[in-house]
């Protein structure tokens, strides 16, 4: 994560960033990546292994969102119905973690639309995520952030296109130890794993086509791996 301040960071020059907070750190504008992910490299287990996968984050589309403290109104007009679930989660999760009662209004101002490839649910809630831990104040790295919200495990694209961009390769885990078994990362089965590559990609067009208007997502998704 950023560890100077400056309107629009970027760490490895690629597009997405973190906007940044003003000077009390009542508020801050967070932009989060969409991400493809290209693959998953071992879902047999062979060699004592799980998972790993490699894919890249991209500019557009992405998060964009206001989080502030006090009792201004949220502007979640736009955002979609799953999506709104997830924040619900996202704020639930840190009021029982660390009895967090301030009121908060979120003002989405850029959106991923769900179920198309881009990783939009795991892109949002490490957004607002990191926001909050922020706010609260905690200082997690993306992997500890992702494993407290249940993103990242089964591959940790997602979660490192939040936090490095470019190109990212993620080492998987060991098994059985770390896991014990398949599933999509929503299901939160094992901690977001170690990053092997994030590389810096530059001047790469990208065209995303669909053969579906949505892919599979809940228990349709969890279905696949079993």
């Amino acid at each position: 994560m950023p560890g100077h301040e400056a309107a629009m960071v970027s760490l490895n020059q690629s597009c997405w960033g973190i906007l940044l907070k003003d000077q009390i750190l009542r508020s801050l504008t967070v932009r989060a990546p969409a991400r493809i992910h290209c693959a998953l490299l071992n879902e047999s287990g062979v060699l004592d292994r799980i998972d790993g996968s490699v894919g890249f984050a991209l500019c557009k589309p992405f998060w964009e969102m206001k989080v502030r403290l006090g009792s201004a109104v949220s502007n979640l007009d736009m955002v979609h119905s799953e999506h709104k679930r997830a924040i619900a989660f996202v704020l639930d999760r840190f009021r029982r973690k660390f009895a967090f009662n301030h009121e908060i209004s979120i003002a989405v101002h850029h959106k991923i639309p769900p179920h198309i490839g881009l990783g939009s649910k795991t892109s949002l809630v490490m957004a607002l995520g990191w926001a909050l831990s922020r706010l609260v104040p905690v200082r997690w790295d993306e992997r500890e952030l992702a494993t407290f919200l249940g993103r990242g495990g089964t591959s940790g694209v997602g979660v490192h296109a939040f936090s490095e961009g470019g190109f990212i390769w993620d080492a998987g885990r060991k098994f059985p130890m770390m896991k014990q078994e398949y599933g999509p990362s929503s299901e939160g089965l094992a901690p977001a794993p170690n990053k092997v590559i994030c590389a810096d990609l530059k001047g790469f067009k990208i065209v995303h086509f669909r053969f579906a208007l949505q892919g599979a997502s809940g228990l349709r998704e969890i279905g696949f791996f079993k």
